[in-house]
């Protein structure tokens, strides 16, 4: 079932950038043969179709590894972080060292070669932001709250990418950094919430309005376009 799992993961991502892809540059998927060269609606249509297929039964696939496998189940992630019991109005209750702990505790529960260095901090400014790169398509930045200086902002950037690992790296930073963050909330719910989110973002692609969801206290949300990539990102929710 696992290697299901992973299977289902690779292809979501996968049909997911051949529609983004075949917007941007479609030229890429010329037929050899004939030199025909497929329309960027009707690549991005089957991107759509096929990644949509492949959520239906990465979703399936999550619930019976975790179910299996204990692989989350329905418990949180205590043990990734140990959140401020008061944080300031926007904070997320995380020093950035809590944070990079966090983020490496969860990230090696799916692959530990994914596991991050130092992050890159910078105080110098008014505000205080630190960042990391995982490769040339694959980015995090984050801010920190000015008040109790724990971070109250991340932004992961994510290119356009055909190779597998990438793809797989891609989502599994995605799934570490919200479980870091969201310690609370169970990892099969949190996982639900971030596929939906950079699934559908991927569906309105080059859309003005960003895909939002609320998961507990904080908020997940994401925008994709042929400049920018998708730009994924979690804050305090002001709904709270």
């Amino acid at each position: 079932m696992l290697i299901l799992f992973a299977l289902a993961l690779l292809f979501t991502v996968t049909f997911a950038l051949i529609g983004v892809v075949g917007v941007i540059a479609p030229k890429l998927f010329r037929d050899r043969k004939t030199g025909r060269i497929p329309s960027r609606f009707s690549l991005f249509l089957a991107g759509l179709v096929m990644s949509g297929a492949s959520f239906a039964l990465l979703t399936y696939t999550s619930t019976k590894v975790q179910q299996a496998a204990g692989f989350g189940g329905s418990e949180g992630v205590s043990a990734s972080a140990n959140r401020d019991a008061s944080p300031s109005a926007t904070s997320m209750g995380l020093s950035v060292d809590e944070f990079h702990d966090a983020f490496n505790a969860a990230i090696g529960r799916y692959k530990k070669e994914y596991k991050a260095a130092d992050f890159e901090v910078d105080t110098t400014g008014a505000t205080g932001v630190f960042n990391y790169i995982f490769s040339q398509d694959l980015t995090m930045m984050g801010t920190l709250d000015k008040d109790d200086g724990n971070v109250d902002l991340i932004i992961i950037n994510i290119s356009p990418n055909e190779e597998e690992a990438e793809q797989l790296r891609m989502l599994t930073v995605l799934l570490a950094t919200t479980e870091a963050l969201n310690p609370d909330i169970p990892v099969e719910e949190n996982k639900k919430m971030v596929m939906e989110v950079f699934h559908e973002s991927i569906v309105k692609f080059n859309s003005e309005d960003s895909v939002e969801r609320q998961v507990g206290d904080l908020k997940y949300s994401a925008r994709t376009g042929d400049h920018t990539g998708m730009m994924f990102s979690v804050v305090k929710s002001s709904e709270g």
